[in-house]
């Protein structure tokens, strides 16, 4: 519709229709909206369904009627901005994203973002059982939702029974904190975003530091390494980082590592601080945090293995409960909290 006369007259041939079909019927007015520019848009769904096995699932597949698992992509939220790039390559295969036919190319971050925040809304609202938006106009870096459906069920947690099959990034241990010379940072969880910070704090460790963590000359890390340093599993291990700001950017200064055995009765430590920001407290600040996340756990014993020349990590431990042993054979110094005793 062009102008106003047109909308008037249509308006008016609306009326004479449901007058005709619904003689009864009560009109209290119209709703009115701007068409949507189609051309050159791809047409898109995004849909949340949960199944029975797996809990929520998240689909990007092409807009239509029927969205089958067969005809979409689909990924386990919560997703991130690497994991929603991972179900975005995933349509590609599936050819759901067509930009060759089209003229305006879909902007890949902004999708990602987008995926990104259904996933986040579905975190928060654990009452969403499925959802519908199609179908999504992705045409550059602009997405308009046509049509939007929302299935609500009132959520009720069940003992030993997850509602997502991943846990989601674990935002209620992060904390802000201020070391020893002043500098303000956070100490939290790490994320897959922080990849590239981590390539950089890997890098910035002297020789001698990389052999007090890794007992040996070990060569930097690759892409894959870091990507499951970083991508990790918050259901079986956990890992804090201490991020301050640089330049425009936020460093990893530090980091220290659980991971627990299968029957969560212990848990393994390790913890490295940055070469050069050793003696600011963050040693302290990263096993303050390993430790009370494995008592919030529910493990009954921390431990971990050392090198006799890493005195700062040997007399740390002491002074946090540690039982600090030496394996004359192995050439190594043993050090085990049981976290049952360090309550009393």
């Amino acid at each position: 519709l062009n102008d106003g006369n047109e909308v008037e007259q249509n308006a008016f041939a609306i009326l004479l229709r449901i007058k005709e079909a619904y003689p009864d019927a009560i009109i209290e007015g119209f709703s009115l909206q701007r068409m949507a520019p189609r051309a050159g848009a791809q047409e898109l769904r995004i849909a949340i369904k949960t199944e029975p096995g797996f809990g929520p699932v998240i689909l990007l597949g092409e807009a239509g009627t029927g969205l089958e698992f067969s005809q979409a992509a689909v990924a386990l939220p919560p997703l991130n901005m690497n994991l929603a790039k991972y179900l975005i390559a995933a349509a590609q295969d599936k050819g759901v994203l067509k930009e060759r036919t089209l003229p305006d190319k879909v902007d890949k971050y902004r999708l990602c973002a987008l995926l990104t925040r259904i996933s986040q809304l579905l975190v928060d609202q654990p009452d969403i059982y499925n959802l519908e938006l199609n179908p999504v106009l992705a045409s550059e870096g602009q997405f308009l939702v046509l049509d939007a459906a929302i299935q609500l069920r009132p959520y009720q947690a069940k003992a030993n029974r997850k509602r997502l099959a991943i846990k989601p990034y674990p935002k209620e241990w992060e904390q802000k904190v201020t070391l020893k010379d002043g500098q303000a940072a956070v100490l939290r969880p790490i994320r897959p975003e922080d990849e590239r910070a981590h390539q950089e704090f890997d890098q910035s460790l002297t020789k001698e530091d990389r052999y007090k963590r890794f007992f040996g000359e070990l060569p930097e890390f690759n892409h894959e390494q870091l990507a499951k340093m970083t991508q990790i599993d918050y259901d079986r291990e956990m890992a804090f980082i201490v991020s301050a700001p640089h330049k425009s950017a936020y460093r990893t200064l530090g980091v220290s590592r659980v991971l627990m055995d299968p029957d969560n009765l212990s848990a393994e430590f390790a913890v490295v601080v940055r070469s050069g920001s050793q003696g600011l407290g963050l040693g302290k600040l990263l096993m303050n945090a390993a430790i009370e996340y494995c008592r919030s756990q529910g493990v009954g014993v921390v431990e971990g293995i050392t090198l006799p020349e890493n005195t700062g990590m040997i007399e740390l431990s002491k002074r946090l409960g540690f039982k600090v042993t030496r394996d004359f054979e192995e050439g190594t110094i043993n050090m085990v909290l049981k976290l049952d005793e360090s309550q009393q």
